[in-house]
């Protein structure tokens, strides 16, 4: 039997490309295992779904509502920023997810996304075999199989104590670091630091959209 995997998430000019870089990370250690990765993704201004295609990947497309006037239909509850980047509603985004999946057996089903919890997760709960959200806000609920945060923190191992099931399996810690392998080649050519400094890295990451770059 050949185990699929399906990622959920998203990148553009205003989420950024952190979401997508670490899951083509999983995506590409999984397909080396023999796992089947596909992914889906909203067409935000921005996205990258070019990138993943350029990898290998199938992308499944949901569709950017061009209309505010399609947003207010969804009965959006836009309560943060991270609400406002997913553009619909959660209903909805699980409801094209769905969509999307039929027709196909997904055994794992991945996702990256601050502006998703819970509330989607119990709706694509029948659809899937397990869910593994990936996260570092720890401001949510989730209902999910494994719960990956590779950041450290002063409280890192209680931080989702009451935010997921508990028989939910929690990799949480920088040993679980989704690293492309470039760094770890990277890291064998290091030269012994001295301590001097030279020259000074500012990393925006992967967009900016304010074009503080420019203004240097």
């Amino acid at each position: 039997k050949i185990f699929k995997c399906v990622i959920r998430t998203d990148a553009s000019l205003q989420i950024g490309s952190g979401h997508l870089m670490r899951c083509l990370t999983l995506a590409e250690v999984l397909r080396d295992s023999g796992v089947v990765v596909e992914f889906v993704c909203r067409t935000h201004y921005g996205n990258l779904d070019g990138l993943i295609r350029q990898k290998g990947f199938i992308v499944h497309e949901l569709p950017y509502p061009r209309h505010q006037a399609s947003m207010i239909t969804q009965d959006l509850d836009i309560q943060n920023e991270y609400t406002q980047c997913l553009v619909v509603s959660q209903e909805l985004d699980a409801e094209e997810t769905i969509i999307k999946l039929q027709g196909t057996n997904t055994d794992l089903l991945v996702v990256d996304h601050y502006g998703l919890d819970e509330t989607w997760e119990c709706l694509m709960r029948h659809h899937v075999g397990k869910i593994m959200v990936i996260d570092d806000l720890a401001d949510r609920f989730h209902d999910c199989d494994i719960l990956l945060d590779q950041n450290y923190f002063i409280n890192g191992k209680s931080r989702y104590d009451n935010l997921v099931p508990p028989t939910c399996t929690k990799l949480l810690g920088i040993q679980y670091a989704l690293l492309r392998s470039e760094f770890s080649e990277a890291r064998k050519k290091l030269k012994p630091k001295t301590g001097e400094i030279h020259r000074v890295l500012v990393f925006f990451g992967g967009t900016d959209s304010d074009n503080v770059t420019g203004g240097a």
